[in-house]
C-alpha cells in the first residue's frame, strides 16, 4: 500500500500560517523580553543605590570628624572626613575608566563604588536640621542625593536620597583647641585649632591656624562637667589600707629629720603626720588627719601602684624646697603648698600626681608634675616661676571643677586644661599641646603658643561628662 504525503500546496498553506502567527505574536515576545531587560536595569540601579548609600552613611555616622564639605548647589559634591582609624578619606564624585561614579579617596588611591553617576550632592545641616552650613564643627545632619544613571538607556536616571545623623560624641567641644562657654580674650601669641566662644571673642595679636566660631551658631555642643568623685572615691575610705599598713594611733606622727623610713604608715584616729627636713620614705603614708611638710628635701617613693600620699584632711607644705613625691599625693579638704620647688609624679595607671577633693592652691616657685593637678572646686597658682604640668592617659594637664587661675610664670603643660568655670590665665608665657576648655569666661594675658591635639576629642578622659542643652 502506498503511503500519501504532504502537497507543495498544503506545505505552503501551512508555512504561510506559521509566517503570519509568527508576524502577529513576535511583538508580544519583543515587548516581554524589553520588559525583562527594562526590569533587571531597573533592579541593578535600585541595588547599586542601596549597597552604596548605605556605605554611604556607615562611613560618615561613624567619621571623627569632619574636615570639609561642599555647598548645597555643587552636583559633583564631595566630602572630608576622618574615619574610624583616623585616616583621612573623600567621598567625592569623579571620572573612572571613561564613566562618572562615586567612590573613596584615602592616601591617594581611588577607590570605586558605583556608578555611572550624573549627580552627588551633599547637603549638610546645623542643629535644627533645615539651615545649611559648610562649617564642620556645625553638622549634625547630612543629606545625600545621587542621580544613577543606565549605560545601556534602557531605564531613565533615577534620584536616590538618605540622611545621615552623624555619631553623637558628647565631647564634641574637645573639636576646638580653646573652647569658651561665656566670652573669651587673648592678648597675644598663636593657636594652632580652631576658637569658639560663645558670647564674645577678643583675640588681641593672637594668630589662630583654624576657624574662630564666636556667638549663636546652631551647634548643639553639650556642656561638660568634670565628674571625678568615683575616681576619686577610692579614697573615700582610707581604713581599708590598714591592713597592708603599720598602725599609729596614740597621737600625730612626726617624721624626725635627717630619717630614713621604709613601708607603709597608716595614722589613725584623725591624727595628722608631719614631715621634718631631709626625711626619706620608701612607701607610702595615710593619714585620716593632715599631712604637713615643714622643711626641705623630703624624697617619698610609693612602691607598685600605691599612691604616695592619702590625706584624710589636708595637705600642707610649708616652705618647699627640693621635694620629690613619686606616686600620686591626695588630700580630701585642700592641697596648700609654697616654697622653692616640688617635683611630683602618678602612681603608675592614675590620670594625677596632685588631686583633692577640695581646693588646690600653690605658691611653689619651681613645680613640675608628671600626671595632672585636679581640684573638686579650685585652683590657684600664684608666684609661680616655672610650671611644667603633662597629663597622662588622654586625661588632664590642670583640671578645676569651678575656677582656675594663674598669676605669673612660665607654664608648659600637656593635655585639657578645664575649669567648670571662669578661667583666668595672667602669666608671662603658656606653651600648651593639648585643649583650652572653659565653662565660663576664658582669659589669657600673656603670650600662648598652642597647639591643638585631638587625641582627647576622639578618646576623652574617662571622668569627663557632656549634657545636651
Amino acid at each position: 500500500m502506498k503511503t500519501k504525503g504532504f502537497t507543495l500546496i498544503e506545505v505552503v498553506i501551512v508555512i504561510s500560517l506559521v509566517a503570519m502567527l509568527f508576524t502577529a505574536i513576535s511583538p508580544f515576545f519583543f515587548s516581554l523580553r524589553s520588559g525583562w531587560a527594562w526590569i533587571d536595569r531597573n533592579t541593578e540601579l535600585q541595588e547599586n543605590a542601596r549597597m552604596s548609600l548605605g556605605i554611604i552613611s556607615d562611613q560618615l555616622r561613624q567619621a571623627q570628624k569632619f574636615i570639609a564639605v561642599s555647598a548645597d548647589s555643587d552636583l559633583s559634591g564631595s566630602i572630608t572626613f576622618l574615619d574610624a582609624s583616623q585616616n583621612v578619606v573623600t567621598l567625592l564624585r569623579y571620572t573612572d575608566n571613561g564613566e562618572s561614579v562615586v567612590g573613596f579617596l584615602k592616601s591617594g588611591t581611588y577607590s570605586a563604588l558605583a556608578g555611572p553617576i550624573s549627580l552627588l550632592r551633599f547637603s549638610a545641616k546645623q542643629s535644627d536640621a533645615s539651615t545649611l552650613t559648610q562649617e564642620p564643627s556645625l553638622i549634625r545632619s547630612i543629606d545625600i542625593e545621587i542621580e544613577f544613571v543606565d549605560s545601556e538607556g534602557l531605564v531613565p536616571n533615577r534620584r536616590y536620597q538618605t540622611t545621615v545623623t552623624p555619631r553623637k560624641h558628647f565631647c564634641e567641644a574637645f573639636y576646638y583647641g580653646i573652647y569658651s562657654d561665656g566670652s573669651l580674650s587673648l592678648s597675644s601669641g598663636t593657636v594652632s585649632g580652631n576658637v569658639y566662644a560663645k558670647t564674645s571673642s577678643s583675640l588681641g595679636t593672637t594668630s589662630v591656624s583654624g576657624s574662630v566660631l564666636v556667638g549663636s551658631t546652631g551647634t548643639t555642643i553639650p556642656t561638660l562637667s568634670a565628674m571625678l568623685s568615683p575616681y576619686t572615691n577610692r579614697f573615700s575610705d582610707i581604713t581599708v589600707f590598714k591592713a597592708i599598713a603599720t598602725v599609729i594611733t596614740s597621737s600625730n606622727f612626726t617624721f624626725a629629720q635627717n630619717e630614713y623610713y621604709s613601708g607603709i604608715y597608716y595614722i589613725a584616729n584623725g591624727k595628722s603626720a608631719i614631715f621634718h627636713k631631709h626625711v626619706v620614705l620608701d612607701g607610702s603614708v595615710f593619714a585620716e588627719g593632715d599631712i604637713s611638710f615643714d622643711g626641705n628635701n623630703a624624697t617619698i617613693t610609693a612602691s607598685g601602684t600605691n599612691p604616695a600620699l592619702v590625706a584624710g584632711g589636708s595637705l600642707i607644705i610649708n616652705n618647699a624646697q627640693n621635694l620629690v613625691f613619686s606616686g600620686t599625693a591626695f588630700a580630701n579638704e585642700r592641697i596648700e603648698m609654697d616654697g622653692h620647688s616640688l617635683d611630683a609624679t602618678a602612681s603608675p595607671g592614675d590620670f594625677f600626681s596632685l588631686e583633692t577633693n577640695g581646693s588646690f592652691v600653690s605658691s611653689v616657685r619651681v613645680l613640675t608634675a608628671a600626671g595632672g593637678i585636679f581640684a573638686q572646686t579650685s585652683i590657684d597658682f600664684s608666684q609661680t616661676q616655672t610650671c611644667a604640668v603633662s597629663g597622662t592617659q588622654n586625661a588632664a594637664a590642670l583640671m578645676a571643677g569651678t575656677t582656675l587661675a594663674t598669676s605669673g610664670g612660665i607654664f608648659s603643660t600637656t593635655g585639657l586644661i578645664y575649669a567648670g568655670g571662669a578661667m583666668t590665665l595672667s602669666l608671662d608665657q603658656l606653651t600648651h599641646t593639648g585643649i583650652l576648655y572653659a565653662g565660663g569666661n576664658l582669659s589669657v594675658s600673656g603670650p600662648l603658643a598652642l597647639v591643638y591635639d585631638p587625641a582627647l576629642f576622639f578618646t576623652p578622659p574617662p571622668f569627663v561628662t557632656g549634657t545636651l542643652p
